[in-house]
């Protein structure tokens, strides 16, 4: 416990329990929202969890507009668009109610349509992190999905379209105001989300787990997730209408979200991203692909951390390779592709995959240092 220095920080508000939704009036009302856009997709206006916030906001007097522009992977584009309907409608809060696609639309549009520019100009990788001041708008975060932890994380992921690449936006002025995390509305995921976007907890506490750092902070959330998603992953697959699963798999989110912000992320996330960026897969599905791959390369130093960890989720192993056998079947008994020619990858993209992963911010605190040929090698083994 003595060696190395530790960077902690946990400063943002939430509230977790079924029913919570229903205090989002009053906690607008005590951020000084008066109106709201609410960031969301398509899917949140028909399954009624719009127009349910909207209500709500409604019964504190408060007029919300409704931005339904989102898609998965987030797009420059969209923020843009979103941010103006922000300006247009001089609105002074944003709500971001969903996946974690609108939670980081939500994110960017709030710094766009405050500094304006596009997404593009606030890449942490180009300086934007120093363009992102405190001056943000108040955002309440509502996810229906448990796995991106943006709620509670300090970063978005936005895709440009026209190069096909994924950027982070990052700023400590990023965090959200206030999270709401209300495991009923996560029931309406199917299945196969529920089974992605639960992979993306486990890549997110796995990777935060084997860094290279020191962190006992994140270690302690980090073995909880585990613990959490091995006792709720699979029913909360089978049986989305388990609550007790749901809460489970939602608290495992926000706990992973809490731990690799402190701690950063790796490889996988680093393969993952351009995946996504050319080839559309959803993140939690890129995750899972590239997770045992990512395994085996780090096992040389974090075969220890690998090993406890598949213990905590519920397997026995004696190795990292048995560790990365054990994911990969749960990947397969929870209905995930473990290929990447299953998700539509084809041999031509490999080499600008690879060269897009090495570029990519994750990579910086991965356990194992990779090179350019390394990614390329992983991307083929898991093709």
């Amino acid at each position: 416990m003595s060696n190395g220095i530790t960077s902690f920080s946990f400063a943002f508000d939430g509230q977790f329990g079924v029913g919570s939704i229903n205090n989002i009036g009053k906690t607008a009302q005590r951020l000084g929202i008066k109106k709201p856009v609410i960031v969301c997709d398509p899917t949140m206006v028909q399954l009624g969890f719009a127009q349910k916030v909207s209500d709500l906001l409604a019964e504190a007097g408060i007029e919300a507009v409704v931005f339904d522009q989102c898609v998965e992977n987030p797009r420059v584009e969209d923020i843009s668009a979103g941010a103006a309907v922000f300006k247009e409608n001089n609105c002074d809060g944003v709500i971001g109610l969903g996946g974690g696609s609108p939670l980081d639309q939500a994110k960017v549009i709030r710094v766009v349509a405050n500094y304006g520019g596009s997404a593009l100009d606030y890449d942490v990788r180009s300086g934007g992190l120093a363009k992102i001041g405190q001056d943000m708008a108040p955002m309440i975060a509502v996810p229906t999905t448990s796995g991106t932890g943006s709620e509670v994380t300090l970063a978005a992921v936005i895709t440009d379209s026209a190069k096909h690449f994924k950027f982070v936006v990052f700023s400590p002025y990023l965090k959200n105001s206030m999270a709401i995390l209300d495991p009923e509305l996560t029931k309406s995921m199917p299945s196969l989300v529920t089974a992605a976007t639960g992979f993306d907890v486990i890549v997110h506490a796995i990777e935060s787990y084997v860094v290279d750092g020191y962190n006992p902070i994140a270690d302690s959330l980090n073995r909880t997730c585990f613990e959490l998603v091995g006792q709720s992953l699979k029913k909360a697959v089978t049986e989305g209408q388990d609550l007790e699963a749901r809460s489970d798999m939602m608290m495992a989110s926000m706990l992973a979200g809490m731990a690799f912000t402190l701690t950063g992320l790796g490889a996988v996330h680093a393969l993952a991203h351009p995946l996504g960026g050319i080839f559309g897969i959803a993140h939690g599905t890129a995750n899972s692909l590239m997770l045992p791959h990512v395994m085996r390369f780090n096992a040389s130093v974090a075969e220890s951390r690998y090993i406890e960890a598949a213990g905590l989720i519920g397997f026995k192993v004696a190795s990292a390779d048995g560790a990365a056998e054990a994911m990969l079947g749960l990947a397969k008994d929870v209905g995930l592709p473990v290929r990447l020619s299953e998700a539509g990858v084809t041999e031509d993209e490999l080499p600008q995959l690879a060269t897009d992963a090495f570029n990519d911010v994750s990579l910086g605190r991965n356990p194992v240092k990779c090179s350019e040929a390394d990614l390329l090698e992983l991307y083929k083994k898991a093709m």
